[in-house]
């Protein structure tokens, strides 16, 4: 929409909340929940927590507080980062970081990259965890290594993304396919390009902003895909 950051305030916004995360106790190994639509807040959140060497959970707001508190529960998260304060975890006693509330005060922290107190993480390290859907049971979360991220996104052998690229993230955080979308694009220099929720949702819309941002990379389920098609094949 009418947001924008650079590389250079995407790094610092996110160094300073590693950094407040730091403070607050969390270090390499921890997991830290994020509850968020995707946004600029998701994807600041995500990359700070990286830097600290955590693991981003990522939640779906809309999910019902039952299921939202088992997620914190079950992932052992050490803290929770909400980006709207309505967003806050009803049936969690975890620590919270309201990025509304609290935007004043991470200003204040420092612009530059974190220490880690160990030099370099494996790449067997945890990146995230990110849980099923839980239609045939409980939601079970699967932990996925800053390896399988690389391999994802670079030299893949399907894609070759370049600076000259805008990707488009269209897929919520708590769904798989955000990883391309979000990975894709900053391990590149690319440009990402964050469609709001009711954009994805009427095809003529999306078109209009898949044309108007200059998107070069979509990722849609197939059957979505189908359904576009015909719409999007004009734009």
């Amino acid at each position: 929409e009418d947001e924008q950051l650079t590389y250079a305030q995407l790094n610092t916004r996110a160094n300073q909340l590693a950094h407040h995360l730091q403070a607050c106790g969390v270090s390499a190994g921890d997991c830290v929940a994020v509850v968020a639509q995707r946004g600029l807040s998701s994807v600041i959140s995500e990359l700070a927590t990286l830097k600290v060497g955590g693991a981003y959970v990522p939640i779906d707001p809309e999910f019902p507080a039952e299921r939202q508190a088992f997620m914190v529960s079950d992932s052992e998260a050490s803290i929770v980062i909400v980006a709207r304060s309505a967003d806050r975890p009803m049936q969690s006693s975890v620590p919270v970081i309201d990025l509304e509330v609290e935007a004043g005060n991470l200003a204040a922290y420092p612009s530059g990259n974190p220490v880690l107190e160990c030099q370099g993480l494996p790449e067997e390290t945890i990146a995230y965890v990110m849980y099923t859907s839980g239609s045939t049971g409980v939601p079970k979360g699967v932990v996925v290594p800053h390896r399988a991220v690389n391999r994802l996104v670079i030299n893949s052998g399907y894609v070759e993304i370049t600076t000259e690229d805008a990707i488009g993230h269209c897929s919520n955080p708590a769904f798989d396919a955000s990883t391309f979308e979000i990975w894709a694009a900053l391990l590149h220099g690319a440009r990402l390009v964050i469609v709001p929720h009711e954009q994805v949702l009427d095809p003529e819309r999306l078109g209009q902003v898949l044309s108007g941002r200059k998107v070069t990379v979509l990722w849609l389920t197939a059957g979505l895909f189908s359904q576009y098609a015909e719409v999007l094949s004009e734009t």
